[in-house]
């Protein structure tokens, strides 16, 4: 199944966004056909969300309301 799951604190948030959006890149370029990103808060999902989406990243919002 793959890599354990991983956890990475990081104090810079614009940095850790920027990182997400590295790591994304490479798992959509190598053989993996799903992947989550897991957030706190549907705000902090949004917020995410449209930072990847200035990087290229199409990503859905998925809370469970679909």
């Amino acid at each position: 199944h793959g890599e354990p799951v991983k956890f990475l604190a990081m104090e810079d948030e614009k940095q850790m966004m920027l990182d997400m959006a590295t790591k994304i890149n490479k798992l959509r370029n190598g053989n993996f056909k799903s992947m989550a990103v897991i957030c706190k808060t549907e705000a902090e999902c949004i917020e995410i969300q449209r930072f990847l989406k200035k990087q290229g990243l199409n990503v859905p919002v998925i809370n469970g309301k679909e």
